[in-house]
């Protein structure tokens, strides 16, 4: 091999190496671009709700031409569903804390401090969430049905977690899942939906509350047997 052989292949190389910094970099970009987006969705649909919120809105919010997010997403209901994605995948009130069991009773527990007893922080994508939810029904079946398909997946995890938590004798066994996580995601969702409205609505004292009925359904500790 020549040395201008060589120095073609290490030119080409180089070229080779730019051009793939230069399309990430590129990918990096169009990524902020629509975490920018979504981020001032997510303000907007806080503030004035998911139906009545418009792209351009959304664009100007974030920065940018009235018509990226129509370039970037197509169309309204690609970009509410886009936003509800990210809102479970980033804000999840679903704790990540490794230090308790995978499933069980604590979980719940954690779930209920998730709820009830968020950091100031946390209240914007909370609200975001259930402006979705709420008006899911005015929009299109494009993103009602993901809204659906994300409350099933909520109320199936709190049942595993009741489920297990009746495996593992922690909670008695006459609790009937389905029902029980029913009605702890009812009274979640509901007490954000007031805190939303009204901000001197004590959840703290509601958390106390959610965690005397955790408490009620849970299964007495067996008696020990004296032996004779």
């Amino acid at each position: 091999m020549t040395t201008k052989d060589s120095l073609r292949i290490d030119n080409t190389a180089a070229s080779q190496n730019q051009s793939a910094s230069n399309r990430r970099t590129q990918a990096e970009r169009r990524e902020l671009s629509e975490q920018k987006i979504l981020m001032a969705a997510m303000e907007l649909v806080a503030e004035k709700g998911a139906y009545a919120v418009t792209l351009a809105e959304i664009g100007e919010r974030a920065g940018f031409s009235r018509g990226l997010p129509a370039h970037k997403f197509g169309n309204k209901s690609n970009l509410l569903k886009s936003l509800a994605q990210f809102i479970a995948e980033n804000f999840s009130v679903f704790s990540r804390d490794d230090r308790a069991p995978k499933l069980g009773i604590r979980r719940l527990e954690l779930l209920a401090d998730a709820y009830l007893l968020r950091d100031e922080k946390d209240w914007l994508p909370a609200r975001a969430l259930i402006m979705l939810t709420t008006e899911a029904h005015l929009l299109d079946n494009n993103v009602s049905d993901y809204m659906a398909q994300y409350n099933r997946i909520v109320l199936s995890y709190i049942s595993k977690n009741i489920d297990s938590a009746v495996a593992m004798k922690d909670l008695k066994a006459d609790c009937n899942s389905a029902e029980v996580a029913t009605f702890l995601l009812s009274v979640f969702r509901g007490a954000t939906l007031l805190r939303i409205n009204d901000e001197n609505i004590d959840l703290h004292g509601l958390h106390d509350q959610v965690m005397f009925y955790l408490k009620s359904i849970r299964r007495p500790p067996e008696k020990k047997r004296t032996q004779r």
